[in-house]
C-alpha cells in the first residue's frame, strides 16, 4: 500500500514540477530534482493572490517546496539551496513524510537568496 501512495503522490508533485537542482552539502554536482515552489508573503499566511507565474506567485521571499521522495531529494538538509526557475532558494528546514517506513515525499522552508549568497 505504501508503495502505490507513493507512487500517486510523485505522480501528482512530477505533474506540478519544475524542474530544479539540489545543491548538497558532500555533493561534487548538483543534484537534479523536481520541485513544487509555493511562494507565501511571511513565514505564516500564504499569499497566492494577484500575478501568478507558473510557479504559483511572484517576489516573495520566503517558500515552500514539495519534492518526490527520491534518492537526490532525500540527500537535501538544511542550509543547501535550490536553483529552480531562474532563482536561488536556501533550504532553512526539511521534513520527510513516511507511511509504513517508505519516505513519500518531502517538503522544506525555503528563503530566496542574493546571487551572492545573501538571503533578500
Amino acid at each position: 500500500m505504501a508503495s502505490e501512495v507513493k507512487r500517486l503522490i510523485t505522480r501528482a508533485l512530477d505533474s506540478l514540477a519544475v524542474d530544479g537542482l539540489l545543491h548538497a552539502a558532500g555533493q561534487d554536482e548538483p543534484l537534479p530534482v523536481r520541485v513544487v515552489l509555493q511562494p507565501v508573503a511571511d513565514r505564516n499566511k500564504s499569499y497566492l493572490e494577484g500575478t501568478e507565474t507558473p510557479l504559483g506567485g511572484y517576489g516573495q521571499n520566503y517558500g515552500i517546496g514539495y519534492l518526490p521522495a527520491g534518492e537526490e531529494s532525500l540527500a537535501m538538509q538544511a542550509d543547501d539551496w535550490l536553483e529552480t526557475a531562474g532563482e536561488q532558494w536556501r533550504v532553512r528546514r526539511r521534513e520527510v513524510f513516511s507511511l509504513r517506513g517508505e519516505a513519500l515525499y518531502l517538503w522544506c522552508v525555503l528563503t530566496k537568496e542574493e546571487d551572492d549568497g545573501g538571503t533578500v
